[in-house]
């Protein structure tokens, strides 16, 4: 998948380079976006979209959310909540957010990326796609074989402040779009 931005979360300006990444994303979309944060707090480095959009609906994003830690969109109730959120805005483009594993180096890169999410791939699931538009945070780095249960850990820390880098660039976003 092709990424449109890369940045570290830690470093200076990261916020307005993803609101810029998705403005010239979704040039002739803004009105029309739905955002599914992916996640689940019952494991630390797979809380960064619930995460995310639990900061969103606090921070009064007015975007139409799905996944938050009270409401978590995950891999148990993926299925049957994507036809309700199709059904709910047919007409809107899907922004997912999820976490991703990568090499130990790219821990802590977000990326904006043309095309959408395939939840728990990392982890063999076969899940559908999830959105058009997808930002990814890399949280932690996999390795061994997955199905004999080396699942990688992750710190809340890390969690915690890449979510609110992404809040902040998307509520940046947002508010740019409002005074056009």
């Amino acid at each position: 998948m092709q990424a449109i931005f890369r940045g570290v979360y830690s470093e200076p300006g990261v916020e307005e380079g993803l609101s810029t990444a998705l403005r010239l994303a979704l040039t002739s979309m803004e009105n029309r976006v739905v955002v599914v944060c992916i996640g689940t707090d019952a494991y630390i480095p797979d809380a960064l979209g619930p995460l995310v959009g639990t900061m969103l609906t606090e921070m009064g994003f007015s975007k139409p959310l799905y996944g938050t830690l009270d409401n978590p969109v995950h891999a148990k109730n993926l299925i049957m909540k994507l036809p309700a959120i199709r059904s709910s805005h047919p007409e809107c483009l899907q922004l997912a957010i999820d976490a991703s594993l990568g090499k130990k180096d790219e821990i802590g890169i977000i990326e904006v990326r043309k095309g959408g999410v395939y939840p728990g791939k990392a982890l063999q699931k076969r899940l559908p796609q999830v959105g058009q538009l997808s930002i990814i945070g890399k949280v932690g780095s996999l390795q061994g074989n997955t199905r004999l249960g080396n699942v990688p850990t992750g710190r809340l820390n890390l969690i915690y402040q890449m979510a609110q880098v992404l809040a902040k660039g998307l509520i940046i976003w947002e508010r740019e779009q409002s005074f056009r």
